[in-house]
């Protein structure tokens, strides 16, 4: 399936924040889903981002599929706006013109 191996070879947008008690990393697949993880001060970062995000984006890709696929269905209702998600999994939202389509 191409959506799937498209979710698969995107790469997600990732926020560290490092706190005296923890760290927290936000991983954000565009254009629905945001993952929070919280781990202990002397968690290992370099093994969550190389080896357990990539797990994580794997095993959340059917549900990632199906959220983007359903606001590709609730666009389709909408007659003021054109929405497609591309390649990378972003979702492209078109306005059209008032008075264009008055015409």
């Amino acid at each position: 399936n191409s959506n799937n191996s498209a979710a698969k070879s995107s790469r997600p947008l990732t926020t560290t924040a490092i706190y005296n008690h923890g760290c927290l990393v936000h991983v954000y697949w565009a254009p629905v889903m945001v993952v929070s993880l919280f781990t202990a001060a002397n968690g290992n970062l370099g093994t969550l981002r190389s080896t357990g995000i990539p797990l994580l984006q794997e095993i959340l890709a059917p549900l990632r599929q199906t959220l983007t696929e359903s606001l590709m269905i609730k666009g389709e209702d909408d007659d003021d706006e054109d929405e497609e998600v591309d390649q990378e999994g972003v979702l492209v939202v078109e306005q059209q013109d008032a008075a264009a389509a008055a015409v």
